[in-house]
């Protein structure tokens, strides 16, 4: 009967210490600073320039994939280099995408751009943060 009632109260222990932790790591946890990143795709010889802002945390802005980007760039750290999209076949054509990001994520400057072979290739990527 004691073990039992030990082991009650262990349990209860545990319980209220791990209400208490949790509790305190979501009121102690520091609000994230808003991302704001300004993009810019330019096609080639077309000199078709395209575009707009992108605000994570929270998401919005008038992005169109907003949410998706945000995620997007969170798994990644914000280092657009290290998105990874879904693979899917591209065709070889050569037409070329500028892609141009600056801002700030969580409070560090960033600063991003690179030519891509062509649309598709960028989005395989870049994931959702250039779909806009």
């Amino acid at each position: 009967m004691f073990a039992r009632f030990t082991g009650r109260a262990l349990l209860s222990s545990a319980l209220v210490v791990g209400s208490l932790l949790a509790g305190g790591s979501a009121v102690g946890a520091a609000p994230q600073e808003p991302s704001v990143l300004h993009l810019s795709t330019e096609t080639g010889n077309l000199k078709k320039h395209k575009q707009t802002v992108l605000n994570c945390h929270p998401a919005g802005g008038p992005h169109k994939n907003a949410a998706r980007a945000c995620a997007d760039l969170e798994k990644a750290n914000g280092n657009i280099q290290a998105v990874s999209a879904p693979m899917r076949a591209c065709t070889m054509e050569y037409r070329p995408v500028k892609a141009t990001m600056h801002g700030s994520w969580k409070g560090r400057k960033v600063e991003f751009t690179q030519t891509y072979e062509n649309p598709c290739v960028l989005e395989t990527q870049t994931g959702a943060v250039f779909d806009f």
